[in-house]
């Protein structure tokens, strides 16, 4: 332990100065090629176009000569020691040091030779970047080197770019020999239990902390805390001669003054252990195991009562491997006479915010508007919602579904199989309504045949989704060969014209047959919406291991994990097809064996469109949508608004008609995270001036990334992904950046999320998340933790983060929390583009918790068809409303459908304000919307094929008649004499007889609607106001 060299952070002017090498695999990395090329953009390194030098050990040279040797122990990782490169420059001068030789390189340190270039001074040894040595030593150097005696330059210390690039104490390995000399000091210990405090999380995962192997175990863990913190702690678990199938743990709650008591509830092993009511989100799963020789952390909490009585408080916390002995750690624990505010939540260093994972936080039931409480008709054979009716037949399943006064269905949904060659029906049902409340009803159904039992458990929510589950049991105990198992689901045909998901994009043409293919993030799992933009019916369902905790708990019966078919793979597993006056999907799952104990299963949810009713706010959304960048710049964040006494903000709200503000990624030093930048210029005194203005602020934060800059990620690390501890570690990891921070402290198998750069706090990275894991508790605490503290007003999502119940209960319950903490919040979604799965069906299960979408990232604006805007760009069948982002070149493609761009994303365009503007003075929210889709027509007549005109009616001030087109590209030389020329239906429009007055409502010029209108840029269309 006395070679350990003092690990130091390098001070600002250092940073400056510190190298970049540019990579040499030749491999183009996807921010290289995006964002340029060369070293410099500006003044600011692309520094995600070069590798990073995360550390170096300064060596001192005190004499003259030409052959230096330097050695130092960094005791590095399995896992940092893969990166090899290696640098050596002169601090005197920069100068780069090629005349050098590695004697040595392993985990425990590194020695080499090399020729002093600036005589005596200091030189800085670069390494774990992903890299080459980068020596080049001449020959004659080499020749001299093995000729002459070395002088001995001295290691001083190791200092590190940022902190987030060091390798700390817990990074910093014990070498053999001292692990040996521990296990020496335990011979029968067949595992160690290591205490450590919240301030050393634990990271390694293949060897010991030098500190541990030289001081061992503690025989106490000595903890200090405020009254009413949630005080955290670790143990880490080393399997040191056995492996360790399962760990469970046991607190003996702690005694304080005069007979005080922390009973053991208060203590809570948060690794392994949940008491989370929601039965969407994903518990810890077991067994907990340890391999022998390595370690694993295992985090706590004490939740502190406010109450609590000043004093010294002891106890114990016992490690309970399966079949091995119990370990108890004595705790002394130290209550002060203080109250931490809010837990403690405020001070990031205490950790108490790791409670937020066991958060049930907007688990309600409750009803707010638009909705409306449900209603059961037909002697409790019907239920209703605000808008939809579904009718349950005897066996529990559906027997209609009614869109106001239109039925989207065109029969029941039916199971069914063959058992001895015929055809199984469940004439013998039961239906039960096993639970009734305004916000949810649940039943179940049972029907025998062919001794055969099906169960049938559902449930319909009060904005009339519907989850089912169903089983089917041998009713004995014979086992039962089930063939040409069906699950079959009409549509009324003449209502289903327009379908999302399983191929379609748009118009249903033709028939569909879909099959799941192994693609990651559940991407392949079948999804179909189909039906009109008045009246539709959306179906879901999931395959083994295409989501994460699927199931939706109902009291009637647990969540399933299953799997349907008996091979999800054919061709036919799912498909769509017309039929007479229906169009039917058939799920064809297979043949299964089943018996009492083997049952088969299925889980599936339908969900009536729209899903919910008209919202008249969009009209006043007004979105400024900033940011998005590798790194901050001076308009996106807080900063850039309140300077120069909030000249911005003033000129956001004032001219531009700002309503909303949407800061994307640079609100804060963390990604995703409750955070604010130090200073009074902050997110808390951003929102305030912004009420001050009427304009509300809402922040980039999907939870669906946790960045490693968080305080806390360590000991989320493996909580909220669903990730698998590595057996061993790969010789040559992939590089996900040209940083390798990833590489060099994280294990193996945790995939990469978006990275940000700042210039002062080295590189952040971020890992992959699941809102359907207690991850997802986290997030939504710290979204009421921003709208109570920083004033913000909603959240803006990066995707609804998966297509699983779990991420319909996630945006549910932040629905709830806003509605109970900030009625004027809203949660605005972003969905891409994919070529595999359609961004709407995959999502539809939150629709009715969003406020607003915007589709567009990846959308080939001017290739997809109107059918494709319609549906899947506009999402209008939905009842969503929804935006464009930088796309003010389409306002008159978007305004067809009601979209109007975001401002400020790509440029700040003056579109969206003459819009806004235009949008106020119209009262377009009193205006009906005669869609050109409507089969009835809407009193406009074109004569362009492959052009559109949708009409906004307004009772008193006239028409917008909205010009969006298709039509193939012109010449240069014709474009200025594209026209067209319209016919309109007065009467049906409300326009009077006599002259009209007509303007564009962009250019200010007048049009004459009665000739042929000039569409001078194709891509913009035209938007024309006609009044008398």
């Amino acid at each position: 332990m006395d070679s350990l060299l003092e690990h130091v952070i390098a001070e600002a002017e250092e940073r400056a100065r510190w190298p970049v090498d540019r990579a040499k695999s030749g491999e183009k990395r996807w921010a290289e090629s995006t964002w340029g090329t060369g070293p410099l953009e500006g003044d600011r390194r692309l520094l995600y176009n070069w590798n990073l030098w995360p550390c170096r050990i300064v060596f001192e040279v005190k004499g003259v000569a030409a052959v230096v040797r330097g050695e130092a122990q960094w005791r590095r990782s399995r896992l940092s020691i893969r990166m090899k490169g290696l640098k050596l420059l002169s601090a005197t001068t920069g100068k780069v040091v090629t005349d050098a030789q590695v004697l040595r390189y392993d985990q425990a340190g590194v020695a080499l030779v090399f020729r002093p270039v600036d005589g005596p001074g200091l030189y800085h040894l670069y390494y774990g970047a992903h890299e080459d040595v980068l020596f080049d030593p001449g020959r004659e150097w080499r020749r001299d080197a093995s000729a002459v005696g070395a002088l001995d330059a001295t290691p001083l210390r190791i200092e590190a770019r940022c902190a987030i690039d060091d390798f700390d104490a817990m990074e910093t390995i014990a070498l053999p020999d001292e692990v040996e000399g521990l296990l020496a000091r335990f011979p029968d210990a067949p595992y160690l239990v290591f205490p450590e405090d919240r301030d050393r999380p634990i990271k390694m995962q293949f060897e010991l902390p030098a500190h541990w192997a030289a001081e061992g175990p503690a025989g106490e863990l000595a903890l200090e805390a405020d009254r009413h913190e949630y005080r955290v702690f670790q143990l880490g678990v080393y399997a040191c001669r056995e492996s360790i199938p399962d760990i469970a743990v046991k607190a003996t709650g702690l005694t304080g003054p005069g007979g005080a008591r922390l009973e053991a509830a208060r203590v809570q092993c948060l690794t392994i252990e949940s008491r989370i009511k929601s039965r969407c989100i994903q518990k810890p799963r077991g067994p907990f195991a340890v391999p022998c020789g390595q370690v694993r952390a295992l985090w706590f909490g004490i939740d502190i009562p406010l109450d609590a009585a000043p004093g010294v408080y002891t106890g114990s916390v016992s490690v309970e491997p399966a079949g091995l002995p119990v370990r108890p750690v004595p705790i002394r624990l130290t209550v002060s006479d203080k109250v931490v505010p809010e837990r403690g939540d405020h001070d990031l260093h205490r950790l108490a915010r790791l409670r937020w994972i066991e958060s049930d936080a907007g688990l309600s039931d409750r009803v707010y508007p638009p909705y409306k409480p449900l209603r059961m008709l037909r002697r409790g054979r019907a239920i209703r919602s605000w808008g939809h009716t579904i009718a349950l037949g005897a066996t529990g399943l559906p027997e209609s579904v009614d869109v106001g006064q239109t039925r989207v269905t065109a029969g029941p949904l039916a199971i069914a199989c063959n058992v001895g060659g015929k055809r199984v029906t469940w004439p013998a049902a039961k239906l039960t309504i096993t639970a009734r409340q305004p916000g949810f009803v649940e039943w179940s159904g049972t029907a025998v045949a062919r001794g055969l039992m099906l169960q049938v458990c559902g449930r319909m929510e009060y904005d009339a989704s519907v989850v089912i589950s169903a089983t089917i049991t041998s009713a004995s105990d014979r086992p039962v060969q089930v063939r040409d198992l069906t699950l079959r689901l009409p549509w009324a045909r003449d209502n289903a014209w327009l379908a999302s998901g399983l191929g379609y994009r748009g118009r249903r043409e033709g028939d569909r047959a879909w099959r799941s293919i192994k693609r990651g993030a559940g991407v392949g799992d079948p999804a179909v919406w189909m039906g009109s933009v008045e009246a539709g019916l959306g179906w879901k369902t999931w395959t083994a291991g295409g989501c994460v905790a699927a199931g939706m708990a109902t009291t009637a019966a647990p969540l399933i994990r299953q799997d349907g078919w008996e091979d999800v793979t054919r061709a036919d597993a799912i498909t769509v097809k017309e039929s007479g006056d229906a169009v039917v999907l058939t799920a064809n799952l297979g043949n299964h064996r089943i018996t009492g104990t083997r049952p088969w299963s299925m889980q599936f949810a339908m969900l009536p469109t729209p899903v919910k009713p008209p919202d008249a706010r969009h009209w006043q959304f007004r979105y400024m949508h900033k940011g998005g960048g590798f790194w901050p710049t001076d308009k996106d964040t807080p900063q850039s608004f309140l300077k120069d006494n909030g000249k911005r903000l003033d000129e956001t709200a004032g001219p531009l008609g700002v309503k909303r503000l949407n800061l994307h990624d640079w609100w804060g030093p963390a990604f995703n995270y409750a955070w604010q930048w130090p200073g009074p210029d902050n997110l808390r005194r951003l929102t305030e001036e912004a009420h001050k203005r009427g304009m509300f602020v809402k922040v980039y934060n999907s939870g669906r990334e946790l960045s490693t800059f968080a305080p806390e990620f360590w000991a989320l690390l493996y909580e909220g992904t669903n990730y698998a501890f590595r057996e061993d570690i790969e010789p040559n990891p992939r590089l996900w950046y040209q940083d390798a921070w990833r590489q060099n402290h994280l294990p193996d198998g945790i995939p990469s999320g978006w990275p940000r750069l700042h210039e002062d706090r080295g590189n952040e990275h971020s890992i992959p998340v699941s809102n359907a894991t207690r991850n997802g508790n986290f997030y939504l605490e710290s979204m009421r933790y921003m709208t109570r503290f920083f004033g913000t007003d909603g959240a803006y999502w990066d995707g609804a983060d998966g297509p699983t119940l779990g991420h319909r209960e996630m945006a549910k319950r932040l629905w709830v929390i806003f509605k109970e903490t900030n009625p004027n919040a809203v949660i605005d979604v972003h969905h891409g583009h994919s070529a595999l799965a359609s961004p709407v069906a995959d999502h539809m299960l939150t629709f009715p918790f969003i406020d607003s979408l915007w589709h567009g990232e990846g959308f080939e604006a001017f290739v997809n068809d109107p059918w494709t805007w319609l549906v899947e760009t506009a999402a209008l069948p939905f009842g969503v409303p929804s935006e464009m982002l930088g796309m003010d070149v389409y306002v008159g493609r978007g305004m067809l459908f009601g979209l109007w761009p975001r401002h400020g994303w790509y440029a700040e365009t003056d579109v969206p304000s003459k819009l806004w503007a235009f949008i106020d003075r119209f009262h377009i929210e009193k205006a009906t919307m005669l869609g050109w889709w409507r089969r009835d027509g809407n009193g406009i007549s074109i004569d362009r094929p492959e052009t559109a005109v949708t009409v906004f009616r307004h009772p008193r001030n006239g028409i917008l008649l909205v010009i969006g087109t298709w039509h193939p590209p012109l010449a240069a030389w014709m474009e200025m004499t594209f026209d067209v020329s319209l016919s309109l239906d007065r009467r049906r429009l409300g326009l009077p007889k006599g002259p009209l007055t007509a303007t564009d409502i962009l250019s200010g010029e007048s049009v004459d609607v009665e000739r042929p209108i000039p569409i001078p840029d194709m891509k913009m269309g035209r938007l024309i106001w006609v009044r008398r």
